[in-house]
């Protein structure tokens, strides 16, 4: 019984995976990135306004220490830092308006028209 014990507990550690709820509940278009516990990306995810997913976490079982509990960061299409959470546990939600950090994304600037021949010359 031991060993049937043992074999199961092996297999199905090899097969563990763990995920993240992530919720993009901003007006803007971002990126989750996922890190482990030690700062490891895991993984990135771009999310369109008003979406969620769920990310999944495939863990190898070759890891000397856990890879949670994870950090999501999730930045603007320009890159700038929209928020971040910290502590995530597997099984766990981050949102984008619930994270700590400025939660909000630059808007670009429409360009002045300057197609040739547009100036009007006296």
């Amino acid at each position: 019984m031991k060993i049937l014990l043992t074999l199961f507990l092996l297999l199905s550690s090899a097969v563990f995976a763990s995920s993240v709820h992530i919720q993009n509940d901003s007006p803007f278009k971002l990126t989750a990135i996922i890190l482990s516990a030690d700062g490891k990306n895991l993984g990135e995810v771009t999310i369109n306004p008003q979406n969620k997913m769920t990310w999944h976490d495939s863990y190898s079982g070759t890891s000397q220490y856990s890879e949670t509990p994870y950090t999501v960061i999730f930045r603007c299409p320009e890159g700038a830092e929209y928020g971040i959470w910290t502590e995530v546990p597997p099984g766990g939600i981050a949102t984008a308006q619930g994270s700590s950090g400025p939660r909000i994304c630059r808007i670009p600037k429409k360009q002045k028209d300057s197609t040739p021949g547009s100036s009007t010359t006296y």
